[in-house]
């Protein structure tokens, strides 16, 4: 990528990035778990503001409907997202067999919202179509 989706993209990554460190600060400040957890939500926080700049310079968007359109669907989407994480987690012990079925079970449920109540007719065309071309290189033709 070029020009201002460059820049877009260089600063999401740094602000994903920017997780390892504050979690790292919040371990060594004695927060223990939940410094990962203030980590993640603030390195979040960051891409938001970031998405938002950019929304705004490159793609003309105002902050209000941004939210309204793409924040506002994503954290309803994101949080039911959630439950079937936190079902699993009520009932088996702390494990990788854990980590693994907590993020199938989230990705089952958040993936369909994503689909069918976030993505419109235009951007599901894009990922087929984006998906059929992957599976034709997996496949040689």
């Amino acid at each position: 990528s070029v020009g201002k989706i460059r820049g877009y993209q260089i600063c999401v990554s740094l602000c994903g990035l920017a997780v390892l460190p504050i979690a790292y600060a919040g371990m060594a400040c004695g927060w223990g778990l939940a410094g990962v957890g203030v980590a993640f939500v603030a390195s979040n926080a960051l891409c938001v503001i970031v998405r938002l700049y950019f929304a705004q310079v490159v793609g003309g968007m105002s902050a209000s409907y941004w939210s309204r359109r793409v924040l506002l669907p994503l954290l309803v989407c994101s949080s039911i997202g959630v439950l079937p994480g936190l079902l699993v987690t009520s009932f088996w012990r702390a494990s990788f067999g854990r980590v693994c079925l907590t993020t199938c079970a989230m990705e089952v449920v958040f993936l369909p919202l994503l689909w069918f109540l976030l993505f419109g007719a235009e951007e599901r065309a894009y990922v087929r179509k984006r998906v059929v071309g992957m599976v034709k290189k997996v496949k040689g033709g």
